[in-house]
């Protein structure tokens, strides 16, 4: 877990650096601010998101087949996880409870990816389980994602001076940090789905 925490947050830092460095200057200087809104900061989210799911396989779920052995059962199943995290991450952004929250949505695609490759893990074990954990989880793992995302937006009124997302600091604090504070949501919801094979 430790490993997968510092591959998260090596991607996090190497993000923010980018969208303040490379990918904010460009979409200005182009005009093209949208598309490096919503196609390339959400392909590096996924990149960043994607990294940390493999880092912290087989963990997620305990007792698990290797990762490339599940992946390699058919080679299109990389490619079919990229594409569910991209969309869900260019559609989620859409609903106005979403607008502007990059944490969240990055939850959603975190679980959504989680969730598929528990399926594939579940059918390499040829285990009959369940793809979506009992209410009870799915509210606890509801509130430690708004408890994380809440103690960021508490934290960000405790700073001095306004957060621009076009300085490292401020695309640190105002994408990465939220990003980070999603983890022990993902990891329960990973954690309850992988109950069900240990």
């Amino acid at each position: 877990m430790a490993f997968a925490i510092l591959v998260l947050l090596f991607g996090v830092l190497l993000l923010c650096w980018l969208e303040a460095a490379v990918i904010q200057p460009i979409g200005e200087r182009t005009g093209l601010t949208w598309l490096s809104d919503h196609v390339a900061l959400p392909l590096l989210r996924i990149a960043v998101l994607l990294a940390f799911i493999a880092s912290a396989y087989p963990h997620l779920f305990g007792a698990s087949p290797g990762l490339p052995a599940v992946l390699a059962a058919d080679s299109q199943r990389i490619s079919h996880l990229i594409n569910l995290a991209f969309v869900a991450g260019l559609l989620l952004p859409l609903l106005p409870m979403f607008n502007r929250l990059p944490a969240p949505v990055a939850t959603l695609q975190a679980i959504l990816a989680i969730t598929l490759l528990f399926s594939w893990t579940a059918d390499a074990l040829q285990a009959d389980v369940s793809l979506v954990p009992h209410p009870g989880a799915l509210l606890v793992c509801a509130g430690l994602s708004i408890a994380g995302f809440l103690l960021c937006r508490w934290g960000f009124g405790r700073l001095p001076g306004p957060l621009n997302e076009d300085t490292l600091r401020g695309a640190f604090l105002l994408d990465g940090l939220p990003l980070l504070g999603q983890v022990p949501a993902i990891w329960y919801y990973a954690h309850q789905l992988g109950q069900q094979i240990r």
